[in-house]
């Protein structure tokens, strides 16, 4: 018990102290510099942009910061994120922002970048970041991962760039690293919706791990693009394991392919698929509609489950060898369902879906629904791929669940079954913002050491599920808010321990400080 209360006594200072060295505020106005606040912060500081226009060239980042337009910072109203611009002037700038490879995170929340069509990437990171409620219009690339840039999109709103609105050429090494793009609009793009390009990388590396689920992707390519294309780079596996699930993806009659596979490096779309692509690839719970060829083409270890395709020339083609196709429900695609695939014996082949096109929602007596399976099996390596749980039960619907025919900025995850939402409800709920640092560190202890292992992300989805309706009530009651805080003032500290040190050292070192108590008890008893 005493080793108890002095780990909590312990945990409360470290997370006091978490406060104590807290971070500067920086405060913009439009005609400051964005460039001299980035390079006059410390690492962990915050820099808010008051509402108005910034210049936005080749702005450098080589430092953990927040960097937000305080309208939105301030209230969480996503109707304010128009209201701070950062502008990518035309010129011999190579990008409107740039995240430099360093040591640490960079959020921006919150502000809309313009940018002039063929001539900057608006925003480019070559280390971890997140991006969230933000808008980009207008540019090359919109977002670019390079080199070892990774981290998180959400909650974004990309339209015409003259080349990808979100382009992935990430290498990264770093463990745990990851690419996360979810509950965004990507829309009206001069060549794919989404780019990811699988360089090569050391197969000893740690896994490079995509989740891109919960998009709205419409209108990509121009009769040039896909909606999601994966461009392989060599025939070797690079230690990759991508995620495509629970998108709407309408091509509009612009997009060539709904999901591409490409080989040999290529980015104009063959309609071949991937011959050689070996990176595990599960693609299962999207609607696909209204391409001008192929719904998805695929590689060697692609999976395809749980789909919907539908008023699309071709259906599938290309995935074999260790993929197969199970689940999948194709309609009006007049020139062939599937081609060069395995057939897993559970598919649904030109029937229709019922599916309104209008809001992408299943009508009310749509064969979809019910038709889906609830978990699914890499053979291959006996990797669970998904499990969904249905509130009554019942086998899930085929397809995406609807996002709304037009969505705009906001979150729509369902957090009964989405464990990489982005928000921890009841520390939101008791600290009063989604981006205080103490939530921050809490989300960052999950994604980290919980949502890499089974337990842990079991535990998450546990929480995901029951923990809204507490946070609600939470929310409402100030006192309540005040004792909940408290409560959690040692999970923070520990958190910011693990966080700091590692898992292994954080463990040794409480195990240290345990036995070093025990050691003191036993000498007071003799």
């Amino acid at each position: 018990m005493i080793i108890l209360k002095t780990l909590f006594v312990l945990s409360v200072i470290l997370s006091l102290l978490i406060n104590v060295v807290s971070a500067e505020t920086f405060l913009l106005n439009p005609g400051d510099s964005l460039q001299i606040a980035i390079n006059n912060a410390g690492p962990g500081d915050t820099i808010l942009l008051n509402a108005g226009t910034y210049s936005g060239n080749d702005i450098m980042v080589t430092k953990s910061l927040l960097i937000a337009g305080k309208p939105y910072y301030d209230t969480g109203d996503t109707s304010n994120i128009k209201d701070v611009v950062i502008v990518a002037n035309a010129g011999t700038a190579a990008n409107a922002f740039a995240i430099q490879e360093f040591s640490g995170k960079v959020s921006i929340l919150g502000m809309k970048f313009i940018g002039v069509p063929g001539s900057v990437d608006l925003l480019t990171t070559q280390d971890e970041i997140e991006v969230g409620y933000c808008i980009f219009d207008g540019g090359r690339d919109l977002l670019s991962y390079d080199s070892n840039g990774y981290g998180e999109v959400h909650n974004c709103e990309f339209r015409n760039a003259s080349d990808d609105n979100i382009d992935v050429d990430s290498e990264a090494t770093v463990g745990g690293a990851y690419i996360h793009i979810h509950n965004n609009l990507i829309e009206d793009t001069g060549d794919d919706g989404i780019e990811i390009r699988f360089y090569s990388r050391s197969n000893s590396l740690p896994e490079l791990v995509y989740e891109i689920h919960d998009n709205i992707i419409r209108g990509a390519g121009k009769n040039r693009g896909d909606g999601i294309q994966l461009i392989d780079h060599d025939t070797l596996e690079s230690s990759r394991i991508v995620n495509i699930f629970r998108n709407i993806i309408d091509g509009e009659g612009l997009t060539e392919v709904g999901i591409g596979s490409l080989d040999n490096q290529q980015s104009n779309e063959d309609f071949d698929g991937a011959d050689g692509m070996n990176e595990a690839v599960y693609i299962y719970n999207n609607t696909i509609l209204d391409t001008q060829d192929y719904g998805i083409t695929g590689g060697d270890h692609t999976f395809v489950i749980n789909n919907i395709i539908i008023d699309c020339p071709r259906g599938i083609k290309h995935v074999s060898n260790e993929g197969l196709v199970d689940y999948t429900l194709t309609y009006n695609t007049p020139n062939g369902s599937a081609i060069d695939i395995i057939d897993a014996g559970h598919n649904y082949f030109n029937q229709d879906p019922g599916l309104i096109k209008n809001t992408y929602e299943l009508n009310a007596k749509s064969f979809s629904v019910g038709k889906g399976v609830s978990t699914y099996t890499d053979h291959n390596t006996g990797t669970t791929i998904f499990t969904i749980t249905t509130q009554d039960g019942s086998a899930p619907n085929l397809g995406a669940p609807s996002l709304g025919a037009i969505r705009r900025i906001g979150p729509v995850v369902n957090v009964g079954t989405d464990v990489n939402n982005n928000r921890c409800f009841i520390a939101t709920a008791a600290h009063g913002s989604a981006i205080d640092l103490r939530v921050e560190i809490l989300r960052e202890f999950r994604d980290r050491f919980l949502l890499t292992n089974n337990i842990g992300s079991a535990f998450v989805k546990f929480y995901y599920r029951h923990s809204p309706a507490f946070a609600d009530f939470i929310a409402k009651h100030s006192n309540l808010r005040a004792i909940v805080q408290t409560g959690l003032l040692p999970v923070v500290g520990l958190s910011w321990v693990f966080l700091g040190l590692g898992l292994i050292p954080s463990v040794v070192l409480i195990f240290l400080f345990c036995c070093c108590l025990v050691c003191m008890i036993w000498r007071k008893k003799l």
